[in-house]
């Protein structure tokens, strides 16, 4: 009840005024700081807030007492099972959202009482207004607590006002808020906003209405609830219409309506008249009636008295249907709530209003120990040190570690726990004091939290309580109360109340103290130069800005967190659904269907390890002598023997011949433990014991703790013990989907103990997990491993489609996902294979053992069980468990066994490049953790369909067979396949797919481990799955054209529908436009594009793709949707919408995955290889494909993502050159065949048949059709098709079905090509050997010919008859004898051949025999220019073979003087004086830095080694490698095996080495060396490393020196380097992430199209913008600005004119001069004296800001002139007269662009080459660039200026022109009803005109136009009447006459 006092007490009674002046005496008596006496009392700002005056406080002297007291019995803390509903009629609440004192007392009030359900009344805001964009919802955000909000307003009058008499609403909080019935509930149908409802359905078929409404009292006030309500009815014609009998009637029916459907009613209403005695009231309660209780006064026996501040009798009261229980029910004092009428509190049973109990979700207790305050973990570390010292604890580990069994260990490691279990406990009990956090922290709130401590220890001191005096006085002393003992007891508590007063306002206002605090620490820190405590209040004010935003935006958004478990249903026998509510039911349902006997945990008990004869020969752990007879591959097996267990056990014995025994580190050291903790993350959750993470992270800092607790840890692994702390584990249940509360569909997510999991990560998360690939054994097809992607998964899935379309093979994939993967691994076969794997079997049985002696505790919403579920004797638990830290590592060990014994039984694909053949891989599926996928292509061999299908269906059987052997089972609902062939359809000329759907033929049938058979889903090619969040499909579609379904959907609708569900949340919020672009950029996209790599869809379809949603969010982010689509998704910084452009996203993304992958061993790099080289066959006029016109030539290429990728470089002019793909012409003078046939002129038709017949008959190049000697055409190409299983190149080409027709152009072809049938032009010799099959050979000695076949055989023909032309075969199957001479044959009868020419082929290329000739075949000599030797190259192989080769690199950049250039020096010199070799280079590019230069040079002396190797591929030995750049050599040292993320910085040169440079078959070693020790030393005492490293700094500095920066050279590709990307017409050289430069230069041409076709700007002075700068400029500053730049330059702004030609009616004319029509140009050349003088103000800041940063004075002389001019001269004008070509240069430059766009940011390029120059010469402080950004800023700035000038004219509410045009407009019309007088009205309104009007000149103009309002509603209503009067005199006539 104090706390109700307290809060009563601001109502104000007789007392007031005199406790106001003695409060005023107490400040005084208290103000010893001379601080308090400044700020008003506690009481004054208490009426303040109210609005009080004192006349009103001498009214309500008269108040009767009973007011001011609780009516009925106060409100406790609610209980379990108690609805609390609070009523108030509040008397207006403002709709902002800071410092709003009346919300700010409505949220305190909710939250002090736990209010679910509040009902308020007169809320008078106005809704429909725009400036009111905060709704209920914002106002009374929930936290935490889901708020639900129905609430009704006039919707009629429009936005008059902000403020609106009236109105009512119901919100709902919490639990309550999952019965709320969103479809029913709603407001007043009539749209006045008379009452709103809400409805809650429960169980049982209860349903309960909650009804706030408010019966307006009879007013004459214009803009009143009465007179709205009568304004409306008049304009239904119903001008007799009485509103407050009108909402009785309407109210009461619908009360009956609801009733007589059997619902319960609540009614909260304010009746402005007697709830007793007047009708409303009795209509409620009377047994005719509704026969409602009145609550409050039913509960109490006594009825209510005044409910208004000022009134006598109970206008306001609640009722409820009487079979709604009521457990409580009060009318609180005056002045409790927030506004002038008494509020209820009443407390409803909830099984009466839902029928079940809502759960109140328990709350963990706070953690003391909180890592983050550096003094709270010292002061832990230091207790808990002091504790184990003190109890010796350590001689429990020594004990252990002594102990000869492992029961004496146990016990002594036991000792050891409980021991620290207390000592823990007890240190984090005495870290910290936790405090309420209330109050945000600053210096001003804790003077008066100390002040309030004190002066309630002294009153303790005064009623007798022990206190330290001392201490007392001390704080006095230090917070300047002087005399503390000696102060009364009345005075204190005086003091007190003015210091808890002055903390509640601190706990509302604090956060703006907060800042305060922040903001004068912050420059403190600046003042000190303390940069260390500068960085950490930086990191406080950045932290707590983004919370307070992200909390703002995920609120306007609606997105809440998930709900903990509070229900779950189980599935009956019989198919029918229970569910569980309470906490008993709820925990042993999950108890019985998860951890049951049988349930999840039991299923891994069906592997066959874990039956028979296996059991007893493994156990659970694998301990056994069978387990090592397994592991040693000596095991033999039964003759009932599993099969698939058997090929584990073979797998697995392979794997332990492949790695040593217990090569996997068990024992943890200190440094270990230390540095994986200090990564962890604090908040994670943990086990039951209380030992969080915090215990951990603060020990890492202690080296004593780390030792402690990783002694511990190893002992336990090391001796195979789980300890018994660790046996109990936390599981957590989660719901997988939203609303799923099916007990089978949870995921159970177990809470290990911190150190445990922590260890589990350590051994099998890092080190089993290393080991793996230390061996090479981590399989490709395992997307979940480190530095992998689910996209890269989904991508491998999409190139392995891609192949088998192009080359239109047959080919089969399974998708064969695994159940509950973690939970159904067998511990046998999991100990087996982690023993293979390295890890010692004690460390196994350690954790295994943990989980099967596991105890389950459950974490629901009900908090922690006291009960668990433990397993049997007989049958213990298994499986890994997720939130295990081991699981992850442990399911990929596993699922490498099994591909490892799937592939060894020959299953899978074969990927074969086909222009290099050495270039294969077999990849047996995709697994991205339990998501699988086996496929089957064989490139090796043309395969039928029912071969693919034999094949693909052993394979999944296989997978099945492997995967029940280890325990798991596969997912029947998620298990489909796709065969996939195709057909070729001559009418439509097109290959199509076979559909094998349908054929029963082709059927897969599996089985579940207990022999339940079923069949696999067979799926049309056309049908699209998602995995991996990627839909995809065969047939490569983008667009689902499969219609078994609506969820089936292409990758481009997925697109599609994530946007849309996103965009919907927006949509339906109150977000700002800030928070909007912020939510585009972090939540929107990010989502949206996830994936997008995989998607194939052409350019247009892309671009289309969002568009509507893009329409649809504009409005929301401040844009017009009338504005040009095309500005959508124009980047921002060429004055574009912001939305991001899909097409060049997408770019982006493929060009990073192709970067990344191609040219790369990996699996998809090997993919990708192939479909290039597919693409390059297909195609076939170029060994630079992506030159090509993709316009001219896509339809000569089938659909894939290399396609999708040559479209956008197409389209946006990226480069994409191929440097790794070996093809050349074979002969000297060849030419690709496709572009000779262009050249004779054929169409595009033909050109396209020609095309088809070439890959038939596997030709590339002219010298492929011609006889061996190039003179003639070979005839077999033009009188015949090749045969089917006929190969006529080495090459695969794609499967083709040429017509007649086509066969006949070809023909017609070859003819034009060789008429008379020698060709016109003749070739030259032979340079290689090519593609081309030449079987044929001939022997001139003998006259013979022999044919080759490829088994090493041949056969032998002797000429024909003498005719030494003619010859048959002799005789077949002879051994090969190698001619070097090929010919061409041509069959002229059966059998009988002819001889048509001969020619020697050149012999196998000769390798390079010296350095100089291998680096000169790698190409890319320019890193080589420089190189300098010192003896001879040989000295290389002689030092690494002795290890005394010593190679040092530095780089070197200079970013002041050359940004955009590079460099590196290298020195290779032996040790022993043999040689030394010498080089440096530099490199030109945008991606320049000192980093790149050091891997420059670390490339370097890789590829020369590499080279040496290349010489002598069997060279062993070592070289020392030095760098001074620790970063460089770390990441050269550790390169991955096969990829580099684009991600990485200069992925390009690390690809590199990675690709060429891993199998040096000699040892390198790194090590660092300090740079610049000749700084500090002399030469003679640097080591003869540093000395080189000084050199190679020399060398690299000079290479910079001797670079011309003004050459316009462009980045050259590394040697090797498989592939380059370039953008800005081959310039600029991609070398890692493409995103920002791709993005900027696709923009770019998208900006130059639009900028053209809007007129803004022509192609070439588009070329002249400095867009580089100005770019970055736009992206530097505010968004909304970037927003106004964008509608400024693109004439989309809300001028005057724009605005005329949606409304015909609005002027066109310019607010300020009124003579010319306003456009955005018009804006900043208005002539307007005041917009001229506001012109020339900013343009002095221009010239000050010049001044201020060093501008060359010419530049500023000449940019104040143009600016000043204000579009009257040329740049060319303002510099007439100087000589400078330089200047004059830049003014021609400028005014291409012209005077507009300048001043709109769009500067020449001129400029910052001028002001860099000036810089170098020491003129500025500014880059050139810097200095251009920044210009260009404060341009735009400029004009900016003066839309703010011309907004404040127009916008002003008072003063602006639309209020002056409104007021003027609201004149005439008051004048004209003045006029017409009394006249037209009737007697109820004549007062109407007595009314007084306020001066309009002076107001806002609300309360004329409610006025206006009323006198036309009052004229219409009399008119009505008078017509209805007249037609009834009228017909009364009628009858009488």
């Amino acid at each position: 009840m104090t706390a109700i006092d307290r809060r009563a007490r601001r109502v104000v009674d007789a007392e007031t005024l005199r406790e106001l002046q003695r409060e005023a005496l107490i400040e005084e008596a208290i103000d010893e700081t001379g601080t308090v006496g400044e700020l008003p009392s506690a009481v004054e700002e208490r009426f303040l807030r109210e609005h009080f005056t004192r006349q009103e406080l001498e009214e309500v002297r008269a108040i009767d007492d009973d007011l001011m007291k609780v009516h009925g019995r106060a409100p406790q803390s609610k209980r379990e099972g108690v609805v609390r509903l609070l009523y108030e009629n509040i008397n207006g609440l403002n709709n902002r959202m800071s410092g709003n004192t009346k919300l700010d007392r409505g949220r305190e009030m909710l939250d002090e009482l736990e209010v679910d359900i509040a009902a308020f009344n007169e809320i008078k805001i106005n809704f429909n207004h725009k400036k009111n964009i905060n709704g209920l919802a914002q106002l009374f955000n929930g936290g935490e607590s889901e708020v639900k909000v129905i609430h009704g307003c006039n919707v009629h009058e429009g936005a008059i006002s902000r403020v609106q008499e009236g109105g009512t609403g119901v919100l709902t909080f919490g639990q309550l808020a999952e019965q709320f019935d969103h479809m029913n509930s709603g407001q007043d149908v009539t749209g006045l906003g008379r009452f709103s409802f809400s409805r809650y359905i429960g169980e049982n078929g209860i349903s309960t209405w909650v009804v706030c409404g408010y019966q307006p009292c009879k007013s004459k006030g214009p803009s009143t609830s009465y007179q709205q309500q009568r304004r409306y009815f008049i304009e239904k014609r119903q001008p007799d219409v009485k509103p407050r009998d009108k909402f009785f009637e309407d109210f009461i029916a619908l009360l009956k309506r609801w009733r007589d459907e059997g619902d319960r009613i609540i009614v909260c209403l304010d009746a402005n008249e007697n709830i007793y005695t007047k009708r409303i009231g009795r209509a409620l309660t009377e047994i005719d009636g509704l026969a409602m209780k009145e609550v409050v006064g039913d509960y109490t026996g006594k009825q209510l008295g005044a409910t208004y501040f000022r009134g006598s009798q109970p206008i306001d009261g609640v009722w409820a249907t009487k079979d709604i229980e009521v457990l409580n029910a009060c009318v609180m004092p005056v002045g409790y709530g927030m506004g002038d009428h008494r509020c209820f509190v009443v407390d409803f049973s909830l099984s009466s209003l839902v029928g079940r109990s809502l759960v109140r979700v328990k709350k963990l207790k706070a953690r003391r120990l909180n890592t983050k305050l550096p003094r709270v973990a010292e002061r832990y570390n230091q207790l808990l040190e002091q504790n184990l010292i003190r109890h010796k604890v350590d001689d429990d580990h020594r004990t252990a570690y002594l102990a000869e069994t492992k029961e004496e260990a146990r016990l002594a490691l036991a000792s050891s726990e409980e021991k620290s279990k207390q000592y823990m406990a007890h240190a984090e009990s005495k870290c910290r004091k936790i405090k309420a956090g209330r109050i945000p922290f600053s210096a001003e709130s804790v003077t008066w939290i100390k002040r309030s401590e004190v002066y309630r220890t002294l009153l303790r001191h005064h009623a007798g309580r022990k206190v330290n005096r001392g201490n007392l006085k001390r704080k006095c002393k230090k917070l300047k109360i002087l005399r503390p003992f000696n102060i009364p007891v009345v005075e204190i508590a005086a003091r007190l109340k003015a210091c808890d007063s002055k903390c509640d306002h601190f706990r509302k206002h604090g956060h703006h103290y907060r800042k305060k605090h922040l903001d004068r620490r912050l420059e403190v820190a600046k003042k000190k130069c303390d940069e260390a405590a500068e960085k950490r209040i930086l990191a406080i004010i950045k932290g707590e800005r983004d919370r307070r935003f992200w909390r703002k935006l995920n609120y306007n958004l609606g997105k809440r967190m998930g709900g903990s478990i509070r229900a779950v249903q189980v599935e009956t026998d019989g198919g029918d659904v229970v569910e569980y509510d309470t906490k008993d039911t709820v925990e042993k349902a999950i108890l019985e269907n998860i951890h049951g006997e049988g349930k999840r945990f039991y299923h891994a008990e069906e592997a066959p390890i874990c039956k028979g004869r296996l059991r007893g020969q493994f156990g659970y752990n694998a301990d056994t002598v069978a387990a090592r007879a397994v592991l040693d591959g000596t095991y033999e097996f039964s003759e009932d023997y599993h099969e698939a267990t058997n090929q584990l056990f073979e797998q697995i014995a392979k794997i332990r011949s492949l790695v040593p025994m217990n090569s996997v580190e068990t024992l943890i050291d200190e440094a270990t433990w230390a540095s994986s903790w200090r990564r962890s993350k604090e908040t994670t959750s943990s086990s039951i014991s209380g030992f969080h993470f915090g215990h951990y992270i603060a020990g890492a800092e202690s080296e004593y703790l780390s030792n402690y607790h990783a002694v511990k840890i190893s002992l336990a692994l090391m001796r195979g013990i789980s300890l018994s702390r660790w046996q109990r584990g936390l599981a957590c249940m989660l719901e997988k989907k939203a609303g799923s509360r099916l007990v089978t569909k949870l995921r159970s997510i177990l809470l290990l103990e911190a150190d445990l999991n922590k260890a589990n990560k350590i051994i099998y998360g890092n080190r089993m997990m290393n080991n793996i690939r230390k061996y090479h054994l981590m399989p490709e097809e395992i997307f979940s491993e480190k530095n992998r992607t689910a996209d890269d998964g989904a991508l491998a899935k999409i190139l392995f489609f891609d192949i088998g379309r192009q080359l239109r093979t047959p080919s089969a994939i399974a998708s064969v996902d695994a159940s509950n993967c973690y939970d159904r691994i067998a511990h046998a076969i999991a100990s087996l294979v982690f023993q293979a794997f390295g890890v010692e079997q004690s460390a196994t049985e350690s954790m295994l053992t943990t989980i099967q002696e596991m105890r389950y505790f459950l974490r629901t919403a009900y908090g922690d069980s006291k009960r668990c579920a433990n397993s049997t004797l007989e049958v213990k638990y298994q499986g890994l468990c997720q939130g295990n830290g081991a699981a992850p590592a442990g399911w990929a060990a596993i699922s490498i066994t099994i591909l490892m014994a799937h592939k060894a039984d020959g299953h899978g694909a074969t990927f074969v490049c086909p222009f290099t053949p050495s270039k294969s891989i077999d990849l047996a599926a995709i697994l991205f953790v339990d998501d699988t996928d086996i496929i089957h292509i064989n490139m090796k061999k043309r395969e039928t369909i029912n071969e693919v299908y034999s094949a693909l269906a052993a394979s999944v059987r296989s997978w099945n067979n492997l995967l029940m052997a280890t325990g798991g089972t596969l997912h029947p609902d998620k298990c489909f396949y796709y065969m996939i062939s195709y057909y070729y359809d001559e009418k439509k000329q097109l290959w199509l797919y076979e559909d094998h759907s349908d054929d029963c033929y082709f059927d897969i049938e599996l089985s579940l481990p207990d022999g339940t058979p079923f069949l696999m889903k067979h799926h049309s090619v056309e049908h699209p799955e998602t995995m991996l969040g990627v839909a995809t499909s065969p047939s490569g579609s983008c667009r689902s054209k499969c219609r078994c379904s609506e969820e089936c959907k292409g990758p481009l609708d997925v697109l599609i529908e994530k946007a849309s569900d996103c965009a919907q949340k927006v949509l339906g919020s109150k977000v700002n436009r800030r928070q909007f672009w912020t939510w585009l950029s972090a939540c929107f996209w990010p989502k949206v594009s996830f994936g997008l790599c995989c998607n194939t869809a052409a350019i247009k379809d892309l671009q289309a793709s969002l568009q509507k949603t893009y329409y649809q969010l504009m409005p929301v982010g401040g844009m017009i949707r009338t504005a040009p689509k095309e500005l959508r998704d124009l980047d921002i910084g060429f004055y574009g919408g912001g939305f991001p452009n899909v097409s060049i996203e997408c770019a982006i993304q493929q060009l990073n995955k192709l970067m990344m992958h191609y040219g790369c061993p990996s699996g998809n790099g090997i993919k990708v290889q192939v479909s290039m080289d597919l693409f390059l066959i297909e195609l076939g006029r170029a060994h630079q494909p992506f030159d090509e016109s993709f316009q001219q030539y896509q339809s000569w290429v089938t659909p894939s993502w290399v396609k999708s990728i040559w479209e956008k470089a197409d389209h946006y002019g990226y480069k994409v050159v191929l440097n790794n793909i070996d093809n050349p012409f074979p002969r000297v003078g060849d030419k690709w065949l496709m572009r000779v046939f262009e050249d004779l002129q054929f169409s595009s038709q033909e050109l396209r048949q020609l095309n088809r017949v070439r890959l038939h008959q596997q030709v590339l190049f002219l010298s492929d059709i011609l006889c061996v000697r190039g003179t003639k055409i070979d005839t077999k190409y033009k009188k015949r098709l090749r045969w089917e299983n006929e190969k006529w190149s080495k090459l695969d080409f794609p499967a083709e079905e040429p017509s007649s027709k086509d066969f006949k152009v070809w023909q017609s072809a070859l003819s034009q090509l060789a008429p008379g049938g020698l060709l016109s032009i003749r070739l030259g010799n032979w340079v290689h050997i090519g593609h081309k099959l030449q079987p044929w050979r001939y022997c001139a000695a003998s006259n013979r010919l022999f044919r080759y076949h490829d088994n090493d055989f041949m056969d032998i023909f002797p000429p024909y008859d003498n005719n030494p032309r003619r010859y048959v075969k002799d005789g077949g199957d002879y051994a090969q004898v190698q001619y070097s001479v090929a010919c061409t044959v041509e069959e002229v009868d059966p059998a009988i051949y002819r001889l048509i020419s001969h020619a020697s082929l050149p012999g196998q290329s000769v390798p390079p025999s010296t350095l100089w000739e291998v680096l000169d075949h790698w190409g890319s000599m320019w890193m080589w220019d420089d190189l300098e030797l010192t003896g001879s190259f040989e000295f290389l192989v002689e030092a690494i073979i002795d290890g005394s080769l010593v190679c040092v690199a530095d780089g070197s950049f200079i970013k002041e003087m050359y940004p955009d250039i590079c460099s590196a020096a290298f020195i290779m010199e032996c040790s022993k004086g043999r040689g030394r070799l010498i080089g440096k280079f530099s490199e030109k590019t945008l991606a320049a830095c000192a980093y790149r230069g050091e891997l420059l040079g670390l490339l370097a002396i890789h590829l020369l080694l590499l080279a040496v190797n290349k010489l002598t591929p069997t060279l062993s030995g070592s070289t020392q490698i030095y760098s001074d750049c620790l970063g460089a050599l770390h990441n050269v040292e550790n390169l991955p095996p096969h990829r580099i993320p684009s991600s990485c910085r200069h992925s390009d040169i690390l690809k590199n080495i990675m690709i060429h440079c891993r199998a040096l078959t000699f040892n390198t070693i790194f090590s660092h060396v300090s740079a610049h020790k000749l700084d500090h030393f002399a030469w003679k005492e640097l080591s003869r490393p540093e000395q080189l490293n000084e050199q190679c700094d020399s060398g690299a500095k000079m290479a910079i020196y001797d670079t011309d920066p003004n050459a316009g050279m462009a980045a050259q590709p590394l040697p090797l380097e498989p592939i380059c990307v370039y953008v800005d017409q081959g310039k600029e050289k991609m070398t890692s992430d493409t995103g920002k430069r791709v993005r900027f230069h696709g923009h770019r041409k998208l900006a130059r199209e639009i900028f053209a076709k809007r007129q803004i700007l022509l192609p070439s002075a588009f070329a002249q913008v400095d867009w580089i700068n100005v770019n970055k400029a736009l992206h530097e500053v505010p968004r909304l600005f970037q927003l106004w730049a964008c509608k400024q330059v693109h004439d989309i702004a809300g001028t005057n004119w724009r605005l005329h030609k949606c409304d015909q009616n609005h002027s066109p004319l310019c607010p300020s001069c009124l003579d010319e029509r306003e456009t955005c140009a018009h804006v900043i050349m208005c002539e307007e004296e005041n917009r001229v003088k506001c012109f020339h103000m900013s343009a002095d800041n221009l010239q000050t800001w010049l001044q201020s940063v060093g501008t060359c004075d010419v530049l500023e002389k000449y940019i104040m002139r143009f600016v000043r001019s204000r579009n009257g001269n040329r740049f060319v004008e303002c510099v007439a007269g100087d000589q400078d070509p330089i200047v004059n240069k830049l003014a021609r430059s400028q005014d291409q662009i012209g005077w507009r766009r300048f001043m709109e940011g769009m500067i020449s390029k001129e400029f910052c080459e001028i002001q860099e120059t000036h810089r170098r010469l020491g003129g500025s402080y500014l880059s050139g660039a810097k200095w251009a950004q920044s210009l260009s800023i404060k341009l735009m700035e400029m004009t900016h200026s003066q839309w703010l000038v011309r907004n404040f004219l127009i916008h002003d509410k008072i003063s602006g022109m639309l209020a002056l045009e409104r007021k003027e407009e609201l004149q005439i019309a008051i004048e004209e009803q003045q006029e017409m007088g009394l006249e037209g009205l009737g007697e109820e309104d004549k007062y109407l005109m007595e009314i007084n009007l306020d001066d309009l000149e002076t107001t806002s103009g609300e309360h004329q136009a409610y006025w206006l309002l009323s006198v036309k509603a009052a004229r219409d209503a009399f008119l009505i009447r008078r017509q209805r009067a007249q037609a009834a005199l009228r017909r009364s006539q009628h009858n009488h006459g």
